[in-house]
C-alpha cells in the first residue's frame, strides 16, 4: 500500500475508529461518581470522561441533567471533573444559588464535593417549594472510584517502554494500549505487535486527551518533565504524523468490520469472542528480557566498597539491578533470604532489601499481598467492562460495603485457600511479595469471586434475569461493545469452547 493510499484509508476510518473509541470509552473511563435522587430513580453519574456536566432546564443539556422545573436557570450549575485526580467539583452558575449541605455555596466559585454530601438545586428550608418538588431536585454525592492519589496518576500515566510519562501519547490499534509516540515508533520499526498484550497492531494514532491529562499533570509536578535536549531526541525518534499512521493492512474480514454493528446473538459463532489471552502481568515492561527488569552490566553500588549488615560485600563483576522506584543499583542476590523483585512480575525494588527506598513512593510498594492497602477498585476489573463494574460498585454502595473492607475479604478468602486470582503465574498465597500494580491484578481476580457470591436477591431484576454470555469472563467482546456487555451477564465462567 502506498503512502498516498495509506493516508486515504486513515481519512475514512477516522469517523470508524473514534466511534470504537467511544464503545470503548465506557471501559477506560468508569464510573468516578454520582448525584443520588433523595426521590429515587436515575442517578446522575459523572464518568472519567466528562470533564464538564451542566445541570439545568435548558432544551441544549442532553438528558438525565436536564431538569423540567420551572424555579431552576437554563444552565443552573455545572460539575467539574479534574482528570489527573478525579475530583469533583461543583460550581453554581444560577439565579436562585445551589445548596451543599444546606449551605448555599457562592456563584461561579468551585466547591470540592465529597462522598455523602447533599446537593440541592433549591433552597431546602424554603417554603414556596412544594415538597414533591423539592425531592426531585435533592441528591445525594456518591463517589464509586476514590480520588487518585498523586503517585497512582503517576503509575497509571507511565510508558511500559521508557517507563517515564508519556511524551505525545499515541494509541494501537486493535488494542488500545497507549506509547510514547517516540516508544512505539521505534518498537513498530522492528515489530507489527503491540509490545504489552503482543496482539497485532494495524494503525497508530495520536491520543490528545491523555497528553492533556499530563500536561496538567506537570503543572504539578514539573519536576517530572524530561529535559530539553531529551525531549528533542523524542520528537526526532517520533514518526508518527497528527493524522494517524498505518502500520499494515488488516485482514480482510476484520477490515470490513463495522465497529458501530451490535454484536450477534448469543447463539451464533464469533470469532471476535475467542478467550482473552494470558498477560503477563505487566506484560512487555516487566518481561524478564525488556527494560525495568533486566540486570545491569557490572556497576557500583554502596556494598561495592562497604560490607552490608549482613557482611556480604559485592565480588568484582557482581550483577546489579536497579530499583524500580528511586534507581538505585544494588546487587542481584536472589538467596539473600530478603525479597527484591516482585514475584509476579520480577520488577526490582530496594526497599525491603536495603531497608527503605529513597523515593518516598516506593516504601511499601514491594511487599506480601496481605500487607497491601487498597482504596478504590482496579480499573481493569472485570477486563474493563464498565457494566459489570458499575454492578458491583452499586452492589458495594447500597450493601455498606468500603472498598478497602472488601479487599480485607478478598485477603481473608484468598488465605483460607476459598478464592484465588485464576490468572496465568498468579501467586499461590496471601504471603507472597509482589508490587502494587501486580497487587492490582490479584485484587481484580478476587473481586470476580466476591461479585460470584453476592446472593440473587441483593441484585436488581435487570441483573439476575440476564442470561449467561458462553465465554463468560473471557469474552472478548465484553469490553469493547456495551449492548453485548448490559444484554448478558459476563461474572460466570466459560462454557463455550471452540471447536
Amino acid at each position: 500500500m502506498s503512502a498516498v493510499e495509506d493516508d486515504l484509508v486513515l481519512a475514512d476510518r477516522a469517523k470508524t475508529v473514534m466511534d470504537m473509541f467511544d464503545l470503548a470509552g465506557a471501559a477506560v473511563r468508569p464510573v468516578v461518581a454520582r448525584l443520588v435522587r433523595v426521590a429515587g430513580g436515575e442517578a446522575l453519574e459523572v464518568t472519567e470522561g466528562d470533564l464538564i456536566i451542566k445541570l439545568g432546564r435548558s432544551k441544549d443539556i442532553p438528558v438525565p441533567y436536564r431538569l423540567a422545573c420551572a424555579r431552576l436557570s437554563s444552565f443552573h450549575c455545572e460539575l467539574h471533573l479534574t482528570p489527573a485526580t478525579l475530583q469533583v467539583d461543583i460550581v453554581d452558575t444560577s439565579s436562585n444559588g445551589t445548596f451543599v449541605n444546606g449551605l448555599r455555596i457562592e456563584k461561579g466559585k468551585k466547591v470540592t464535593l465529597q462522598s455523602g454530601d447533599s446537593v440541592s438545586l433549591v433552597n431546602p428550608s424554603a417554603t414556596g417549594v412544594e415538597a414533591e418538588e423539592r425531592k426531585h431536585l435533592e441528591f445525594l454525592f456518591q463517589r464509586l472510584k476514590a480520588v487518585s492519589k498523586e503517585e497512582q496518576m503517576i503509575e497509571e500515566l507511565t510508558c511500559g517502554i521508557c517507563r517515564q510519562l508519556f511524551y505525545k501519547a499515541c494509541t494501537v490499534l486493535p488494542c488500545l494500549h497507549v506509547f510514547c509516540g517516540h516508544c512505539i515508533s521505534q518498537s513498530a520499526k522492528h515489530n507489527s505487535q503491540c509490545p504489552e498484550c503482543r496482539g497485532d497492531v494495524y494503525e497508530i494514532r495520536p491520543t490528545h486527551k491523555i497528553n492533556n491529562v499530563v500536561d496538567q499533570l506537570l503543572l504539578k509536578r514539573p519536576d517530572l518533565k524530561r529535559p530539553d535536549d531529551e525531549i528533542a531526541e523524542c520528537d526526532t525518534l517520533n514518526n508518527i504524523p497528527p493524522t494517524g499512521k498505518v502500520v499494515k493492512k488488516r485482514p480482510r474480514e476484520e477490515d470490513d468490520y463495522d465497529y458501530g454493528e451490535e454484536e450477534e446473538e448469543e447463539g451464533e459463532d464469533d470469532s471476535d469472542d475467542e478467550p482473552l489471552p494470558a498477560l503477563a502481568p505487566h506484560a512487555f515492561r516487566f518481561a524478564p528480557h525488556f527494560f525495568g527488569a533486566h540486570s545491569l552490566p557490572p556497576t557500583n553500588c554502596a556494598q561495592c566498597t562497604v560490607a552490608a549488615v549482613d557482611g556480604y560485600l559485592c565480588p568484582p563483576g557482581a550483577i546489579h539491578v536497579r530499583c524500580f522506584s528511586c534507581k538505585t543499583p544494588f546487587a542481584e542476590r536472589p538467596l539473600c533470604g530478603v525479597p527484591q523483585r516482585c514475584e509476579l512480575c520480577r520488577t526490582p525494588f530496594c526497599d525491603l532489601y536495603l531497608g527503605g527506598c529513597k523515593n518516598p513512593a516506593g516504601v511499601g510498594y514491594l511487599q506480601p499481598i496481605k500487607d497491601h492497602t487498597m482504596d478504590a477498585l482496579p480499573a481493569r476489573l472485570f477486563n474493563g467492562n464498565s457494566i459489570e463494574q458499575s454492578i458491583l460498585s452499586s452492589y458495594l454502595a447500597t450493601a455498606g460495603i468500603t472498598v478497602p473492607a472488601a479487599w480485607k475479604e478478598c485477603v481473608e478468602k484468598f488465605s483460607a485457600g476459598a478464592w484465588s486470582p485464576e490468572f496465568a503465574g498468579a501467586p499461590a498465597s496471601s504471603s507472597s511479595v509482589i508490587c502494587k500494580p501486580c497487587c492490582q491484578r490479584v485484587f481484580s481476580g478476587l473481586l470476580y469471586h466476591l461479585r460470584r457470591s453476592v446472593p440473587r436477591d441483593a441484585l436488581p431484576d435487570t441483573v439476575t434475569n440476564r442470561p449467561n454470555c458462553w465465554y463468560g469472563k473471557e469474552c472478548r467482546t465484553q469490553y469493547k461493545n456495551i449492548p453485548h456487555a448490559q444484554n448478558y451477564n459476563h461474572a460466570c465462567p466459560q462454557e463455550k469452547r471452540k471447536e
